[in-house]
């Protein structure tokens, strides 16, 4: 590679790290534990308990009417999430801030199929 195209990689790879920087499992379940559930999101019931917490220190619930547990996550855009916080809450704020889709998945490096299926999920 040329100096120059060094360069431009380093600089390239560095914000990359910038602007993907995880957070920890404390700081994320820190994160979604300001969001406080008042009913199940499974069957709308307000009569809900505390049950400990998830792996990531997150807060659970037990819903006395379906019997299930759930977190935040549940029933949010954030359910069954497998990538870093920080990036899905990039993801968000580039989606509203109308940059097209192509533009998002060639900046960002993500699959095709990706995009669409977040945008499903949050819309």
């Amino acid at each position: 590679m040329t100096p120059a195209e060094m360069a431009v990689m380093q600089s390239h790879r560095s914000m990359y790290r910038y602007r993907h920087s995880p957070l920890s499992a404390k700081q994320e379940g820190a994160f979604f534990n300001g969001y406080v559930r008042d009913s199940c999101p499974f069957c709308g019931s307000a009569r809900i308990g505390g049950c400990g917490t998830d792996g990531n220190g997150a807060r659970r619930w037990r819903c006395h009417g379906c019997g299930r547990t759930f977190t935040p996550m549940d029933g949010t855009i954030f359910q069954g999430h497998r990538l870093p916080m920080s990036e899905r809450c990039e993801f968000l704020v580039q989606t509203f801030s109308f940059e097209s889709m192509n533009g998002l998945i060639r900046e960002e490096c993500r699959p095709k199929t990706t995009l669409p299926y977040w945008m499903a999920k949050l819309f």
